[in-house]
C-alpha cells in the first residue's frame, strides 16, 4: 500500500500506510495544513508518513503531543482529514 489512507473510526483518525495503522484521537487534533517544508527537517520531531522525496503534497497534523508530516501526491488529503477531524 504505497497511498496514505485516512478514515474515522469512532472518535479517532485511523491513517493507514505501508503497513503501519496510526490512530490519532480526533480531540488531540489542534492543527491540520499543508507544509511548505521540503522533507520535514525543520521539524526533525515529526512523524512522518509516506515518501518524502517522491510527492508533491505535504499535511500536517499538529496534536497535543505530536507532530505528523504526511507527504503525499494526494491533492485532496487535507481537505478530507479536515472533514473527519470536524465531524
Amino acid at each position: 500500500m504505497f497511498q496514505i489512507s485516512v478514515e474515522s473510526l469512532s472518535d479517532d483518525l485511523i491513517i493507514k500506510w505501508n503497513g503501519q495503522q496510526f490512530v490519532i484521537p480526533k480531540v488531540d487534533i489542534k492543527k491540520v495544513e499543508a507544509d511548505n517544508t521540503y522533507d520535514g527537517h525543520e521539524v526533525p520531531e515529526a512523524i512522518t508518513i509516506g515518501f518524502p522525496y517522491s510527492t508533491s503534497d505535504r499535511v500536517r497534523i499538529t496534536t497535543d503531543d505530536n507532530v505528523y508530516l504526511l507527504f503525499t501526491s494526494q491533492s485532496t488529503l487535507k481537505e478530507r482529514i479536515q472533514r473527519i477531524v470536524h465531524t
